[in-house]
């Protein structure tokens, strides 16, 4: 009981800051991902290289985005997508100081037009673009996709970052033109099987797609190295709770993670 209590007075902290103290917010957030998630940091910064153009889906307040446009610098790009006003305002200030960082207030899909987002009703961290099962406050939002946002802009992409709560199969669907113009991409991407299921295509929908696009996907370790590879006819999804996620990082078959 005390650890849950701990858990929700922690969660509504981080909201006051996040909604009335953003100059205090942002570097507290940042410290806590750089100690948090070194392993993904270090994995990131090792896939990209300068001069490289890199996608970041469901940017929250752009602690990547600017990671990543730190690493490919004025010669390369980084778009980056985050269809939550109050996140966008804090990604749109970072890339203020990064020319090479483009913020699009925008959620990733299958095809352009607008979508319903479904606001968290405590955190800034758990939108989501289809509905669930508890009451929430929502909001029309514009929706892209890469194949039509990309269209007159034929370079190849070397990195995909997605982290959109289980939409992440309606967003692929969207970019199949430039995945296959990328030889070489990598596509890093948070799979929450329980959410896949329930509300999306399904995990293994998710997985044959990236395996007919000839993509290989390995689990991260919880040091954000890729481990063993993750395919569709072998993974069950049922045996995920609701609280069972992971990242994979994804690459060509045959091509070195």
């Amino acid at each position: 009981m005390r650890s849950a209590r701990l858990v929700v007075a922690t969660q509504r902290a981080s909201d006051a800051l996040f909604r009335g103290a953003p100059w205090l917010y942002r570097p507290l957030y940042d410290a806590y991902k750089r100690l948090g998630e070194r392993g993904e940091i270090a994995l990131v910064r090792d896939l990209v290289r300068t001069g490289d153009r890199v996608v970041d889906v469901g940017a929250n307040v752009g602690f990547y985005s600017a990671l990543l446009a730190e690493r490919v610098g004025p010669a390369g790009r980084v778009f980056a997508f985050e269809p939550c006003e109050q996140n966008f305002a804090y990604l749109a200030r970072r890339a203020r100081a990064l020319p090479q960082l483009r913020a699009v207030r925008a959620a990733v899909a299958s095809r352009p037009g607008t979508v319903t987002l479904h606001r968290a009703p405590h955190l800034n961290v758990d939108h989501r673009t289809y509905a669930v099962d508890e009451a929430r406050p929502t909001e029309t939002v514009p929706a892209v996709s890469l194949d039509a946002f990309l269209a007159g802009d034929p370079a190849p992409l070397a990195l995909v970052k997605m982290d959109i709560q289980g939409a992440e199969y309606e967003a692929l669907c969207g970019m199949r033109e430039v995945i296959a113009r990328s030889p070489d991409v990598r596509l890093l991407l948070e799979v929450w099987p329980w959410v896949l299921e329930r509300f999306g295509a399904g995990t293994r929908a998710l997985l044959a797609l990236l395996e007919e696009w000839g993509l290989e996907a390995r689990r991260l370790s919880e040091r954000g190295e890729p481990a063993g590879l993750v395919r569709a006819d072998t993974l069950r999804a049922t045996a995920f709770g609701p609280d069972d996620y992971f990242d994979v990082l994804c690459a060509r078959r045959g091509a070195t993670c």
